[in-house]
């Protein structure tokens, strides 16, 4: 027996993206280009989707490395978007200058009202 039917839960998710979703978000998907003369190509990460987001810190805890005798995190957020937002797991979203690379998509279930992705702070150029 379901407690709210497929229309409630659309307005749960009409009401949840206008309420918080307020950052514009970029889907990047990785597009791999002609080979050049030593058998290499250029990637580009054209934006195949404009949607809007939101970002959250994500627990566990950071992961953290030790590079150069330095302690270095990798500092994990979760970004919601629309409900049925198509990401994969190779796509980088743009949120507010911060490129982002997805790492995992959350499993969507019967009452999920966004979509939602882990990802990192990549350094990648777009």
């Amino acid at each position: 027996m379901t407690i709210f039917d497929d229309a409630a839960i659309k307005q749960f998710a009409n009401f949840g993206e206008n309420f918080l979703l307020k950052d514009d978000c970029d889907i990047l998907r990785d597009t791999e280009g002609t080979l050049d003369a030593m058998g290499g190509s250029t990637h580009t990460w054209p934006v195949v989707a404009t949607v809007k987001s939101d970002v959250a810190d994500w627990k566990p805890p950071s992961e953290e490395y030790v590079i150069a005798h330095q302690v270095v995190g990798k500092v994990l957020k979760k970004v919601k978007l629309p409900l049925g937002t198509v990401v994969l797991k190779s796509d980088h979203l743009a949120i507010k200058g911060i490129t982002y690379k997805v790492i995992e998509a959350i499993p969507i279930s019967s009452y999920s009202v966004f979509t939602e992705v882990i990802t990192i702070i990549t350094t990648l150029g777009v």
